[in-house]
């Protein structure tokens, strides 16, 4: 049973239920699956015949009126499919758009109590299954479009930014520089370093949608992660109330340094953008057992219970905050999809005041 529920695709769980059919009761077992733009259904798996009975059944019953599930219509199949399985009789069961045939020697057979049920509601959780694979190739699929159309302008921008910065250096004939001058030439290289991880990111999440196996993993401490979070978070509105205490000793966990920091980032923004002006953002980051819990707590509105899942669906967005906001709502999506890359989980949870998100991972085998 393990096998048909962890099939990926509907045709591999209807031929691990034909081979589950077959061994567990003896006998031969052939099922049928209706297939768009087809006239009925299509023959798709048979157990347990000989190598006589498969090509007959193959020729004589490759294809299936849909028409001959009516009562008469299966009891004729059942006989048909008897006789080539060179049986006394066979049982139909029915489930969805497919049919299964079971051989036997039975005057009178029937289906296990339930098992026709249940064969129904396995096909029902491999649609689900599948659908849920298909929305996430989709989603990966987007982001690695986005990430290729964002590439060349971050570059683009990084290069006038270097330039800039060049161009100033020259520019300075006395070591004295006015503090207006020193500033924005501050800014200029924290842009310029935010726009390189950036150019960064969009290489990794193109490798990442093409090949997760290339994205570079290393053992590395959550403090430094955070704290170059933090940084890059440096000239957020409200950014001075980011708190954080590092842990001592250090948490160490197996993962990709760059896309971490992105993720713990997003929250950080997310954060900072819906808490009140003045109000501390505590970032916490403790280890149960095998895990390590990174916390990003706010006194903003929080999260209403029907959104708790939902708020990390692309394009999502949360109401409230201080300030008018130009993002698209892929912040929480993309913190989401690289916390799941590295075998983790993200959740929120309401509390009296505010919103706290937390992201579990695994902790690195040898701590110090």
């Amino acid at each position: 049973m393990h096998e048909v529920v962890n099939s990926d695709t509907k045709v591999e769980a209807i031929r691990s239920t034909v081979r589950l059919c077959g061994v567990q009761f003896d006998v031969p077992v052939a099922a049928w699956h209706f297939a768009p733009g087809e006239a009925g259904l299509l023959l798709v798996s048979s157990y347990g015949l000989d190598s006589d009975s498969k090509p007959e059944l193959e020729t004589e019953m490759s294809l299936v009126s849909a028409g001959d599930r009516t009562a008469a219509g299966l009891l004729n199949l059942r006989k048909r499919f008897a006789a080539i399985a060179d049986r006394r009789n066979a049982i139909a069961l029915t489930a969805q758009d497919v049919l299964i045939l079971i051989g036997t020697n039975q005057d009178d057979p029937a289906a296990p109590m339930g098992f026709e049920a249940l064969i129904s509601q396995i096909l029902d959780l491999v649609d689900v299954a599948n659908h849920a694979r298909k929305r996430s190739r989709d989603l990966d699929i987007s982001l690695a479009l986005t990430a290729h159309e964002l590439r060349s302008p971050l570059l683009s921008a990084k290069a006038a930014i270097e330039t800039s910065l060049v161009e100033e250096s020259l520019e300075q004939t006395s070591p004295s520089v006015d503090r207006g001058a020193n500033v924005t030439a501050q800014l200029l290289q924290r842009a310029n370093q935010e726009l390189g991880h950036l150019a960064d990111m969009c290489d990794s999440l193109l490798s990442w949608a093409a090949d997760e196996s290339s994205v570079k993993f290393g053992e590395v401490d959550v403090a430094e992660i955070v704290l170059e979070a933090i940084g890059g978070c440096r000239h957020e509105r409200n950014a001075e109330a980011l708190a954080f205490t590092r842990p001592d000793p250090p948490v160490r966990i197996h993962a990709s340094a760059e896309h971490m920091r992105v993720a713990v980032s997003n929250l950080l923004r997310n954060a900072l953008y819906y808490s009140p002006a003045n109000r501390p953002v505590v970032v916490s980051v403790d280890s149960y057992a095998n895990v390590v819990h990174i916390v990003v707590a706010d006194d903003g509105p929080g999260v209403p219970m029907g959104q708790h899942r939902t708020i990390f669906d692309p394009f999502i967005r949360g109401l409230g905050g201080e300030t008018p906001r130009s993002g698209r709502g892929l912040g929480l999506f993309i913190a989401k999809r690289v916390v799941e890359g590295h075998e983790g989980r993200i959740w929120v949870d309401s509390r009296e005041s505010g919103a706290r998100f937390v992201i579990e991972l695994p902790l690195a085998e040898e701590q110090p």
